[in-house]
Parts: structure tokens; sequence; C-alpha cells
């Protein structure tokens, strides 16, 4: 780019004039998509917590953290109810999976002092709550395996829900593999009636036959 001279004649601009224009318009660019990422993030937060599009940027991360506080006030509350090691077993995840483990169950009994090993398996499971979840999953194991629940442990966080149930009875391989593919096709069931209102609800039950 030519620039006109006082006594009418032509100049090029300086390299030193160049970069600086070059430097103002990559700070343009850089601030514009700094904008774009932090709307951007707006837009999630708001899509997370209810009632929240027509609040201002400033009410809009006031309730963000409001809710922050809400949540980890009830994640202190179960910690504190917890046994040892329930919140790192039974708090839900993100992801939906199956988990099938065996185990071997201790029993005293009165009239033998040595304690009798039953054979058993501990089965897990996460995935979106919904109404109905724990009755299919009743009827996948009843279907599948020989063998009755002795516990139960529940946590549902955001609604996302997590079950971890120990089964005693003997099963085998061929059944446990039936097991696992029934429970998967349970917890990949896509039909969750929850919205985002129900994302910060928390609540915690327990089970035992």
């Amino acid at each position: 780019m030519e620039v006109m001279m006082n006594n009418g004649l032509r100049s090029k601009p300086t390299s030193a004039s160049t970069s600086t224009g070059r430097i103002t318009k990559s700070h343009r660019e850089a601030e514009r998509k700094r904008r774009e990422r932090i709307n951007a993030h707006l837009a999630t937060f708001r899509t997370l917590v209810p009632n929240t599009n027509k609040m201002d940027k400033a009410s809009l991360l006031m309730e963000v953290v409001r809710k922050m506080q809400e949540l980890r006030k009830y994640a202190d509350n179960i910690l504190q109810l917890s046994p040892n090691g329930w919140m790192n077993e039974v708090l839900p995840g993100e992801v939906d999976q199956v988990g099938i483990d065996e185990i071997m169950n201790e029993e005293e009994e009165d009239s033998n002092p040595d304690s009798l090993r039953r054979r058993g398996l501990k089965v897990s499971f996460c995935c979106e709550d919904r109404p109905g979840l724990m009755s299919e999953v009743q009827q996948a194991i009843k279907r599948s395996v020989n063998a009755r629940a002795v516990r139960a442990d529940m946590a549902t966080v955001g609604g996302r829900t997590k079950s971890v149930v120990v089964l005693e009875g003997e099963v085998e391989g061929k059944e446990r593999s039936i097991l696992h593919s029934s429970l998967k096709e349970v917890v990949h069931k896509n039909n969750s009636p929850f919205g985002i209102n129900n994302r910060f609800s928390m609540g915690i039950s327990f089970s035992y036959q």
C-alpha cells in the first residue's frame, strides 16, 4: 500500500507501521475468539442450570456459584453418612457402564467356628436415572442367573444413578455372560424422561435383603 506525501510523491509504508497493523489485527482476532469462547461457556451454563435463559451474565454466574455451593453441601452430607469406601464405589459417573466381579462371602455360624465361604457376584451399573429402572434390573438378574440379592446400595446424583448389588449363589461363566449382556441392554436403553431441571438433584438410599 502506498501513502501520498505532502510533496505529491508516493511512499510505501515502513515495515514498522506494517508490523503494527498486523499486531493490531491479530489482537482483534484473538479478542473476538476469546469473547466467542466465553459466550459458548455461558450458553453451556444456561443449559445446565434451570431458569437462567433471561438472566444477564453476572446473574447467571452468581446462580452457577450458588448451585455449586449447594452441590458441595449435598456431597459433604453424603460423605458424613456413607460407610468407609462407599463413596468411591457407589458415586455415579458420566459414563454408562456395567461391571460384574466374583466375590467370596464369609458367614459365621454358631455351630461352626470356622467361616463358611460362599461364592457370589458383585454387580454394578451406572446410567441415566429413569422410572422403572430398578424393576428392569431385577428382571434382568432374575432371568439370567440363579442367585439372590443380599445387599444393594444406590446413589443418584444430577439425574445419574449407580447401584452396587451383591448376589449370592453359584454362577457359571455362561450365566455371568448372559447377565452382563442383559444388564447392558437395560443400561443403554435411552428413554430417560429427566430433563435439565433434575440435573442438580441428589439422593441416596440403601436397601438390604
